[in-house]
């Protein structure tokens, strides 16, 4: 009795010690922790056709961020922007960069983790025209100030999907054969693939 006594108390002792480790082992990483990198893009093509004029307009883009969290849920980082457009005599080629922060909520062990998100972008635009047989160029430039909200949902363990909806206020000075300076305001909603790396 006394040896049975004595072999159940080891036990006991055994699984208590290995219990935290067990414990911790299953314990999955978040995507929210620090040091991890999220990298995220977006691409687009749309091609659009004026029935009265007949013209087309073919134009396609890549949007890639990249983002480190320096802290639980606060990841601060950049985001590029290039695309091309075609329409009728005219092609412009786009290039932008500026730096990007988003806070993370939601459960760390969770799949779903909402944010808020801000970024600043500064833009290049060469516009080329050949309109009268004549070939003519213009350059802008935009600055553009962004404030979104979105989600981000988990469908593998370092992989999402990212709905998010945002406001952008932007101004631009064109300077060439097309002079202007315009200002707006844009509303809207992107989708995109989310990678964590941790």
């Amino acid at each position: 009795m006394t040896i049975l006594c004595r072999l159940g108390a080891a036990m006991s002792l055994l699984v208590v010690g290995l219990a935290p480790a067990a414990a911790q082992s299953a314990q999955k990483p978040s995507p929210t922790t620090t040091g991890t990198w999220i990298i995220a893009g977006s691409g687009e093509f749309s091609r659009s056709v004026d029935e009265e004029g007949d013209q087309a307009v073919t134009s396609f883009g890549l949007a890639p961020t990249a983002m480190r969290l320096i802290i639980p849920r606060l990841a601060i980082g950049a985001s590029l922007v290039g695309s091309y457009f075609k329409a009728g005599d005219q092609t412009g080629k786009l290039f932008g960069i500026g730096p990007r922060v988003h806070y993370y909520f939601g459960d760390a062990a969770g799949s779903m983790f909402p944010f808020v998100g801000a970024g600043v972008s500064r833009e290049w635009n060469k516009i080329h025209s050949t309109s009268g047989g004549q070939a003519q160029d213009a350059d802008a430039t935009r600055t553009a100030v962004e404030l979104s909200a979105g989600l981000t949902k988990l469908i593998a363990t370092h992989v999402g999907i990212t709905a998010e909806a945002f406001w952008t206020k932007s101004s631009q000075t064109t300077e060439g054969f097309a002079q202007f300076n315009e200002k707006n305001h844009q509303f809207g909603v992107r989708f995109s693939v989310t990678a964590f790396v941790f």
